[in-house]
């Protein structure tokens, strides 16, 4: 199928995003549906990550779950498709003074993770270094 005739091919993840801004942030707020998985994701974290130790959070977007991680004395590396979202991360862990548990600069090593959180959705094939980075922690987690 050529791109004229795929309605998919012109989406493209890193650009909406961007454009989306902190609408993303509200959005996973906005409603009990939204609280109702920060939530569950939380439980869920809580009974998986061990006590301590660095979490990768892979397509974190705008840092929900960094914050939270980092609130919970974690050190976490977010990723993010978006330099948008990692900037809105970013400020929001700076707002609550956790720069020293938390940030979004790229990873170097796939072995520097004990953990990692994703709600990385399946998109184009990425080639920046941090989605190869990612791909090979999310690769020795299998």
């Amino acid at each position: 199928m050529d791109d004229a005739a795929d309605p998919f091919a012109a989406l493209n993840p890193e650009n909406y995003y961007n454009e989306y801004g902190n609408e993303e942030r509200k959005r996973l707020q906005a409603t009990r549906k939204a609280q109702f998985e920060f939530e569950n994701t939380i439980e869920y974290l809580r009974e998986h990550l061990p006590d301590r130790g660095h979490v990768l959070d892979a397509g974190g977007g705008a840092g929900r779950y960094t914050v939270w991680l980092a609130e919970q004395d974690y050190e976490v590396t977010l990723v993010d498709l978006s330099d948008e979202q990692c900037r809105i991360a970013r400020e929001k862990v700076e707002e609550r003074g956790l720069t020293e548990q938390a940030t979004s600069e790229a990873p170097d090593s796939a072995d520097m993770f004990d953990k990692t959180h994703s709600f990385l959705a399946p998109t184009a094939p990425q080639t920046t270094r941090r989605f190869r980075v990612v791909g090979r922690v999310l690769c020795r987690c299998c």
